[in-house]
């Protein structure tokens, strides 16, 4: 298991792509997530934000990234699975990945589905769009990885269905340890569920007052608003690297919370409790 830290703990900071590849660097993560944006926008282009639009060439963001050695886990490109706008999205992002010798996008459903959608439909909607990703994912060998933090992907049994919707070895699952819990699951037991499936990770930890007011009420939630290790949630991500060891799980568990400072300190911590498992 390796650790890395998303690009998008900096976006509410208003950090540029540069500033924060140059702190995840310094920090000594070997392995950062980039945030994959469609257009331009001022407060990307101004360096407010450290998005990656897909209009960039791919070659200089792997040599931005690479001059600072790190290496790329995963894009980010997650847009709402039930929206046709999704296919366009994830299709982008795997050519960007593939020129960057990147394995895998992210991507999920949202809170709640449309109104008028029934969850069947949404289901079915879902299984068409990701079949027409795949084609895509299939020929360039990049994992498509369901992340949970929506109404259907945020269920263990909802999951495993359309984690198994096609015949496809790169439809995959990017396992969140925040989500999971603020839905109310028990993140072990969820992980334990799917783990074949799984590609990669997001760590996330739960602020104890955000576990008492919304955990079983929210199906997700951005990053942790406190460093990873000293939340609600610490002692289950514990037990979810266990069961990471226990399947010989080689991929990388990239944190996400809000912050320069929260990710120093969740990656110290991360980083201690991988290696005590040897």
């Amino acid at each position: 298991m390796k650790v890395g830290i998303h690009t998008d703990n900096y976006r509410l900071e208003s950090r540029s792509i540069e500033y924060t590849l140059d702190s995840i660097a310094k920090m000594g993560a070997e392995y950062t997530e980039l945030n994959m944006m469609q257009g331009i926008d001022l407060f990307q282009g101004q360096g407010f934000i450290p998005n990656i639009t897909m209009l960039d060439d791919p070659l200089e963001i792997l040599e931005m990234v690479e001059r600072r050695g790190l290496k790329v886990s995963c894009l980010d490109a997650h847009y709402p699975l039930w929206s046709y706008r999704c296919i366009e999205h994830m299709r982008m992002a795997i050519l960007f990945a593939d020129q960057m010798g990147v394995d895998a996008i992210a991507t999920t459903d949202s809170d709640k589905l449309p109104a008028g959608m029934s969850e069947e439909e949404g289901f079915v909607i879902m299984k068409y769009h990701l079949g027409e990703v795949l084609k895509f994912a299939d020929r360039h060998k990049i994992a498509v990885c369901l992340e949970p933090h929506g109404q259907l992907t945020n269920h263990p049994e909802k999951m495993k269905r359309l984690v198994t919707c096609h015949d496809s070895e790169y439809l995959r699952i990017n396992f969140d340890t925040g989500n999971t819990y603020v839905a109310g699951w028990e993140p072990q037991e969820f992980l334990s569920q799917v783990i074949d499936k799984v590609h990669h990770c997001h760590v996330k930890d739960v602020a104890p007052e955000l576990a008492k007011d919304a955990r079983g009420e929210e199906t997700g939630i951005i990053s942790s608003d406190v460093y990873v290790g000293s939340g609600a949630n610490a002692d289950n991500i514990v037990e979810c690297l266990k069961v990471f060891k226990k399947n010989d799980f080689g991929g990388v568990l990239c944190l996400e919370c809000g912050g320069e400072a929260r990710s120093a300190k969740s990656f110290e911590w991360l980083s201690r409790q991988v290696a005590a498992l040897g």
